[in-house]
C-alpha cells in the first residue's frame, strides 16, 4: 500500500505538470462546489462533491513549512492538527490545496494497481485556510468557488505579487460582469479574513454572518464582536471626519466649528441621546439627553425611572428633577456636605422656606459684618419683616454658648457654665432668681458706704407707680432712672441696678437703727433719772409728813 501511496504522489505531480503544459480547455479547473469543509474539534473533514480516484492534501504554514497527506477514493478525506503523538500544530496561519484527481481509464474499470493507473484527466482544487491559536483550531475563509481568467471581458487582470486591476467577483454567478470592484458572493454567509502573522498575533473576520441581516468586525481568537451595523441603519449613523466623529450627520464639527480636535457629535431632529447600560455588576440603565419641550439637558435613571440631574438653557442647575431651574443651583431633596457649605459675594447667605398655608421664609444672611437671620414672606420674598436675630462677627470668643444641658453663657467659655443663664461679669440666674456677681473676685476699690452719702441719695430718690408702654395692662413701683441720684445711676441713665437702691436703704436703715438705739438708751436713762426723781421726791414726802406729826 505505501508503494501504491508513493506511485500515486508520483501521478499526481506528473500529471499537474502535464495539465499546465496543456491549453485551458484542457487544464485544471475548479467546479462549482469541489469539496465542503467542515471543522470538529481539533480536526478538518472535507465532504468531497465530485467524484474522483486519489486526492492529495498539501498544507502550508505562514512560515513555510509544507504538510502533505495523500487519500484513495473512499477514504476519509481528514486532517487533525494533533499528531499520533499528542504534539499540536503550532499557532500560526495556514493554507490548505486538497486536489481530487481523475484519472483516463477505460470505462468502468477500477486502479486495482500501479500498472492499471492512467493519467489524470482532471484535477479538482479546493483552497481553504485555518488558523491555530493557542492550541485552538479555527476556519479560514472558503473558497468554494473562485475563477480567474488571465483576462476576462472588461480588462481585468493580476499584476506582480498578487496584485489586482479591475473588478474581482468572488462566489458570484456572472464572472465576466461583477457589480462592484470587489463582489463577494456567498448563499450563507460571507467574511474577509486579516491575519496578522507577526509578534503580535491577531486575526479578524468582517463580513455578513449567514441570516443575520447585519455586518459585524469579529475578533476571531477572543471570539467576541466588537462591531455591529444593523441592516436598515439611517444615512449617516456613524460619520467619522477628522478627529470628530458624527452620529446621525455627514458634518460634524466639534465646539470650535473645526475637525481637529476629540469629539462625538450625535445629530437628530427629536430625541438624541446616550445610554449607558450597565449590565452585569449592580444593573443600571442611565440616559442623557436634551428635553424636547424645553431643551434642557436631562440625566434620567431609567433603572429608577427617576431624573437626576437637569442642566437648564439659562445655565442653571437642578437636582432631583427635570423642572427649568430658576436658580443656579436647584435641589430637590436633601443637601449633604463632608465638608464645608461655602457662599462668597455681597450680602450672602442661604434661605428656608415652609410650604403650607400661612407659613414664612427664613433667610439666614452675612450683611455689613453681622450675621442676621431674616424673617421674609413664603415663596422666598425679597422683603425683610424682620431681624428675628443679629450678632456682629468682630464678637469675641464664647459670646454666646450653650452647652450640653442647655445652659446659655455670655462670654463665658463653654467649659465654664454652671447656671441656666450666666455671664461674664459673675451675674446668674438660677432659674428662678436673679443672682448679682457679689464675689470680692470680682470687685476692686471696695470702700464703706457713708451714712451722709446714703441719706442723701435716700432723700432724692422719688418712688413712682407706673405702667410700661409694652404692657399698658400692668402697674409697676419703681423709680425713674432718670431722675434718680448720681449714687445710684448707671451711665446712660436708662436702668437701674437694684442692688444700688438696696445698699443705700440698709445704710440709711442701719443708721436709723443706731440713732434708735442711742434714742432708746437716752430714753432708758432718762426714765431711770425720772424713777430716782419720784423716789426722791415721795421719800421727802414722807419726812415731812413725820416732821409735822
Amino acid at each position: 500500500m505505501k508503494n501504491f501511496k508513493a506511485f500515486i504522489s508520483l501521478i499526481v505531480v506528473v500529471g499537474i505538470a502535464l495539465l499546465f503544459a496543456l491549453s485551458p480547455a484542457e487544464g485544471a479547473t475548479e467546479t462549482e462546489a469541489v469539496a465542503v469543509e467542515n471543522f470538529q474539534g481539533t480536526g478538518i473533514t472535507w465532504q468531497p462533491q465530485v467524484n474522483y480516484d486519489v486526492a492529495t492534501l498539501t498544507i502550508a504554514s505562514s512560515a513555510g513549512n509544507v504538510f502533505h497527506d495523500n487519500f484513495e477514493a473512499g477514504e476519509t478525506l481528514f486532517y487533525n492538527i494533533i499528531d499520533k503523538q499528542g504534539n499540536i500544530l503550532p499557532d500560526g496561519n495556514y493554507t490548505y490545496e486538497l486536489s481530487l484527481i481523475k484519472f483516463l481509464q477505460p470505462e468502468g474499470e477500477l486502479i486495482e494497481s500501479e500498472e492499471q493507473s492512467g493519467i489524470p484527466t482532471s484535477i479538482m482544487v479546493k483552497n481553504g485556510a485555518f488558523s491555530v491559536q493557542r492550541g485552538l483550531l479555527t476556519s479560514g475563509d472558503e473558497l468554494s468557488k473562485i475563477s480567474i481568467q488571465a483576462i476576462n471581458p472588461n480588462g481585468n487582470y493580476f499584476t506582480g505579487d498578487g496584485g489586482f486591476s479591475g473588478d474581482l467577483c468572488l462566489g458570484c454567478g456572472d464572472l465576466a460582469n461583477p457589480d462592484k470592484e470587489l463582489d463577494i458572493h456567498n448563499i450563507s454567509e460571507v467574511f474577509i479574513r486579516f491575519d496578522d502573522t507577526g509578534t503580535a498575533v491577531s486575526t479578524w473576520d468582517v463580513g455578513v454572518p449567514a441570516s443575520s441581516y447585519r455586518f459585524v468586525i469579529n475578533d476571531v481568537i477572543y471570539g467576541t464582536t466588537p462591531f455591529t451595523i444593523e441592516e436598515n441603519a439611517t444615512t449617516n449613523t456613524l460619520y467619522v471626519k477628522g478627529a470628530v466623529i458624527g452620529i446621525g450627520t455627514s458634518t460634524p464639527v466639534d465646539d470650535a466649528g473645526g475637525t481637529s480636535r476629540g469629539t462625538l457629535y450625535i445629530n437628530a431632529a427629536t430625541n438624541p441621546a446616550v445610554i449607558l447600560n450597565q449590565s452585569v455588576s449592580s444593573p443600571r440603565e442611565w440616559q442623557i439627553f436634551p428635553s424636547a419641550s424645553t431643551g434642557n439637558l436631562l440625566f434620567r435613571d431609567e433603572t429608577a425611572g427617576a431624573y437626576r440631574l437637569t442642566l437648564g438653557t439659562n445655565g442653571n442647575v437642578a437636582v432631583g428633577t427635570d423642572t427649568t431651574p430658576d436658580y443656579p443651583l436647584h435641589v430637590t431633596g436633601d443637601v449633604y456636605t463632608t465638608v464645608f457649605y461655602r457662599a462668597q459675594g455681597i450680602n450672602p447667605g442661604f434661605w428656608l422656606d415652609e410650604s403650607g398655608t400661612g407659613n414664612k421664609g427664613l433667610f439666614f444672611a452675612l450683611d455689613n459684618k453681622t450675621f442676621q437671620m431674616q424673617r421674609r414672606p413664603q415663596g422666598f420674598g425679597v422683603t425683610n419683616e424682620a431681624s428675628v436675630f443679629r450678632m456682629r462677627i468682630e464678637a469675641p470668643n464664647d459670646s454666646i454658648a450653650i452647652d450640653a444641658q442647655g445652659d446659655v453663657g455670655l462670654g463665658v467659655p463653654i467649659e465654664s457654665i454652671s447656671y441656666p443663664l450666666q455671664l461674664a461679669g459673675g451675674a446668674r440666674c438660677t432659674g428662678t432668681t436673679w443672682q448679682n456677681a457679689s464675689s470680692r473676685e470680682y470687685k476692686e476699690n471696695i470702700k464703706e458706704l457713708s451714712a451722709d452719702e446714703a441719706l442723701l441719695a435716700f432723700s432724692n430718690l422719688t418712688p413712682v407707680l407706673f405702667n410700661y408702654k409694652v404692657d399698658r395692662e400692668d402697674q409697676h413701683l419703681g423709680f425713674i432712672s432718670e431722675d434718680v441720684p448720681d449714687l445710684v445711676a448707671t451711665p446712660d441713665r436708662k436702668g437701674l441696678s437694684p442692688m444700688d437702691i438696696v445698699a443705700v436703704l440698709t445704710k440709711v436703715v442701719q443708721e436709723q437703727q443706731k440713732a434708735m438705739q442711742e434714742q432708746r438708751k437716752t430714753i432708758s436713762e432718762l426714765t431711770e433719772k425720772v424713777t430716782e426723781l419720784e423716789r426722791e421726791v415721795k421719800l421727802k414726802g414722807t419726812v415731812a409728813s413725820v416732821t409735822l406729826k
